[in-house]
């Protein structure tokens, strides 16, 4: 995944790879200020891009099962794609970054592009 931090944008393009090995990381995220810009239509879902957040892994898995497309792990700092909306599991989705020491991260700090 591209990760680029211009000032306080942090870009994220699809590269098709779902593993944390792949996945865009960042020490430096500050969710007062920093926004991630992210390439919606690089995932396929363009406009229709939403976002949720949950407080642990298993959270996260059960907003997998609604219509999200992006979803946050606030205790591990995942960020996950979700390829197949509403279906359970990620589909051929996965972890596209990871915020270490997970801040809190909310709508107010993405931008879908």
């Amino acid at each position: 995944f591209l990760f680029q931090k211009t000032s306080s944008v942090i870009a994220i393009n699809n590269t098709d790879k779902y593993t944390k090995k792949a996945a865009a990381k960042t020490t430096s995220f500050d969710s007062n200020s920093d926004v991630l810009e992210i390439d919606a239509y690089s995932f396929g879902v363009g406009s229709y891009a939403t976002f949720a957040a949950g407080k642990n892994k298993k959270a996260v898995k059960k907003l997998a099962r609604q219509d999200f497309y992006f979803l946050y792990d606030q205790k591990k700092g995942g960020l996950y794609f979700n390829e197949n909306g509403a279906e359970k599991g990620f589909g051929d989705g996965g972890i596209i970054a990871i915020l270490k020491s997970a801040p809190n991260l909310t709508s107010d700090n993405l931008e879908f592009i």
